[in-house]
């Protein structure tokens, strides 16, 4: 990696990887919903679909912007919020709250998305596990 500024965001992407792989889908999406709209040649758009985001463009919008990242917690049922009280800024993550104050809503916003991100992967995990199990019950059913 080349900034070394980015790798604490690679390192979380690395960390969560069934939530990374819905904000890459999510991404992608919104890439993809804005080329439509261009009058770009199809091969173009193809070359585009087919290259992805791969983690280190998804770091940087991160570290550059963490509340780009809200939209696909909230579709996602992991709601934030950042709040300023007199302390400073603070945050929750669903039902999470933490106790921390910063001097600037950036820094807040970056430390909810982590928690956002161990949120989201653990949801997905269990869904993911849940998915396996309820497949292999029905193999074996069928077996019998």
């Amino acid at each position: 990696m080349n900034n070394l500024k980015l790798k604490p965001m690679y390192d979380l992407l690395e960390k969560y990887p069934y939530a990374t792989e819905v904000i890459r889908d999510w991404f992608m999406q919104k890439m993809i919903e804005s080329l439509e709209n261009q009058a770009l040649p199809e091969n173009f758009k193809d070359y585009m679909r087919s290259q992805g985001v791969p983690n280190d463009k998804l770091a940087t919008i991160f570290k550059e912007n963490p509340r780009a990242l809200f939209d696909v917690f909230d579709a996602n049922d992991v709601i934030i919020n950042v709040l300023y009280t007199e302390q400073g800024f603070t945050w929750s993550v669903n039902d999470v709250k933490n106790i921390q104050y910063y001097q600037h809503r950036k820094e807040a916003e970056k430390d909810a998305v982590e928690r956002a991100f161990q949120l989201l992967d653990e949801k997905l995990n269990i869904i993911v596990s849940e998915t396996k199990n309820d497949e292999g019950q029905d193999s074996t059913a069928s077996s019998e």
